[in-house]
């Protein structure tokens, strides 16, 4: 992904979005590729170095952490940025565009959604869960859900229903107040 996303740049100073980066999970990592405490103490990302730091849990076992070439700072994901748009700090030309999301000032899609955007994700989450294959067309309860789960996910959906139909009402109430505030303009003189 050499090429940002305009989204991201709307206004000045704001962020630009985790997603529009080609990211590295440390769990993922763990998961995949069986990593033990102490069997491995860095990876090699492109030509960068990044240490790996294993921390003890309180109930057993370790919890394993990047840490951020720019900072050194743990985190569990490291973003890499397109070239030429995050510059090297001076005299380590290997960070170029290696760093955690605080470094790079990276922020997620869902920090800069609107109460509508987040009603519409509210419902079609609370369908889904529901059992709904299209939310549009709700279906019966159901065989293994119990019936408080439904009726809760139930009125879960009717809630951003008609939170969607109140916003509504109230950008259509803004409109007509617009409408109505603007002199009519006549046209006068003949053609």
């Amino acid at each position: 992904m050499d090429e940002l996303d305009i989204r991201s740049f709307w206004r000045r100073g704001a962020k630009a979005f985790t997603d529009d980066f080609l990211s590295v999970d440390v769990r993922k990592l763990a998961r995949e590729y069986g990593l033990r405490p102490n069997s491995e103490a860095f990876i090699l990302a492109g030509n960068v170095t990044v240490n790996l730091e294993w921390r003890p849990c309180h109930l057993g076992g370790y919890r394993v952490f990047f840490r951020c070439p720019r900072c050194l700072e743990r985190c569990c994901i490291l973003y890499r940025a397109p070239a030429g748009v995050y510059r090297a700090p001076a005299g380590d030309e290997q960070l170029r565009g290696y760093g955690c999301k605080k470094c790079l000032n990276l922020a997620h899609p869902v920090e800069n959604e609107g109460e509508l955007t987040r009603a519409l994700r509210r419902y079609n989450r609370a369908a889904t869960r529901r059992g709904d294959e299209d939310p549009a067309q709700p279906q019966g309860k159901p065989l293994w859900m119990r019936w408080p789960t439904w009726r809760r996910l139930t009125s879960q959906v009717a809630d951003t229903v008609m939170e969607r139909f109140e916003y509504d009402e109230k950008m259509n109430q803004r409109l007509r107040k617009l409408y109505k505030a603007q002199p009519s303009r006549r046209r006068t003189g003949s053609l």
